[in-house]
């Protein structure tokens, strides 16, 4: 029997680019897909566009509560083996639906895939850029145990490029809606590695598109973006404690270089907004160097860089701290630094991760 794919479209205020999401679904070449459109308190024209296509799928309108509160809704209707969370900015390729269904009934265990990303610009065209670059190696296999030492330096996908299998998010739904507003992929992603092993799909499966409400993909330092990475991040630590330890599992060296390292700019670039009140920058220079001490999967030439990192954040005069901001946070713009990662970098078949410089293209 085949598998069943269920997509979820949540929306909240992208009519514009709704309906490329919606006829991107439309034109799967895969029969067994069900469409769910979640338009989460939309004040713009996206409820016609929705209507106008509402033979097509199963549409739910709800008013706005946020990102984790419309995949709930979603995902309480969905009747799919496997679930892929697009968001309406996104579009899939025509061929998605069948491969993730030929690799889940292939790896009926698995617990996500994944898959590389087109990136697009607000019209739609295409940017020439791969979503990771094709030479960066994709989450691959048993992640769990670098779950549970450094889950946001993992290169994770943004939303769109992940297909689950639907078993294993019945275990860790709802998402907390209070945490996670937005972000709420980062709870996906943080917690699915628990359950099963992650398949990376080399195809290109998916646009992603970069515009004015994603710019943190535009190259330039977000303060505000950096806290509520912050405080998603935090949230989504809380919820691997919670469900480490009914499986057994140590979730008590849970940290990253990615954490500390914003948590380390923040309280040098904007300290009177800091998120966290007992924080400083001792104990983030502090947690800074334990990630990088703990981070297995590097070569000790790499982590003495992070090391040198932390310390020239910490003490460096704030132009230059932002100048390590952007070569933290935007490692397309490194060329010179990304030559020499790529010459320490340990590479292996499975369990890869990007380097702990390589901030990951999150939406926010």
């Amino acid at each position: 029997m085949s598998a069943i794919v269920s997509i979820i479209i949540n929306n909240y205020n992208y009519g514009h680019f709704l309906r490329d999401a919606i006829e991107s679904v439309l034109k799967q070449t895969y029969s067994s897909v069900e469409l769910i459109v979640v338009d989460d308190g939309s004040t713009d024209d996206s409820l016609t566009i929705i209507h106008d296509y509402r033979h097509h799928f199963i549409a739910i309108a709800q008013e706005h509560k946020g990102q984790a509160a419309a995949l709930n809704a979603g995902f309480a209707q969905a009747t799919g083996d496997v679930i892929i969370f697009l968001d309406a900015d996104d579009q899939l390729h025509p061929q998605t639906a069948a491969i993730v269904a030929q690799t889940w009934e292939h790896h009926p265990n698995l617990a996500r895939m994944n898959y590389r990303m087109e990136v697009i610009d607000h019209n739609g065209k295409s940017t020439g850029m791969i979503k990771p670059a094709l030479h960066v190696p994709m989450p691959n296999g048993n992640l769990c145990n670098q779950v549970l030492h450094f889950a946001d330096d993992m290169g994770w996908l943004p939303t769109s490029g992940n297909a689950y299998n639907a078993a294993v998010l019945r275990k860790i739904f709802p998402i907390p809606e209070q945490d996670f507003p937005i972000l709420a992929d980062c709870y996906l992603n943080h917690l699915t590695p628990l359950f099963g092993d992650v398949i990376a799909i080399e195809d290109v499966c998916a646009s992603y598109r970069m515009h004015g409400h994603n710019n943190h993909e535009q190259g330039y330092v977000n303060m505000a973006q950096l806290r509520r990475s912050m405080v998603h991040w935090q949230a989504s630590h809380r919820a691997i404690h919670h469900f480490a330890a009914p499986l057994g599992l140590n979730s008590t060296n849970l940290g990253s270089v990615t954490f500390a390292a914003h948590r380390l700019l923040s309280l040098r670039l904007a300290p009177a907004l800091h998120p966290f009140s007992n924080d400083s920058l001792g104990k983030a220079l502090g947690a800074g160097w334990r990630a990088s001490l703990q981070r297995f999967d590097l070569r000790i030439p790499l982590r003495l860089l992070l090391l040198c990192w932390f310390v020239c954040v910490a003490i460096a005069p704030k132009k230059l701290v932002y100048w390590l901001a952007q070569q933290f946070l935007f490692p397309e713009t490194r060329i010179p630094i990304n030559a020499l990662l790529q010459h320490f970098h340990r590479r292996r078949h499975h369990n890869q991760t990007q380097d702990g410089l390589a901030a990951f293209s999150q939406k926010y």
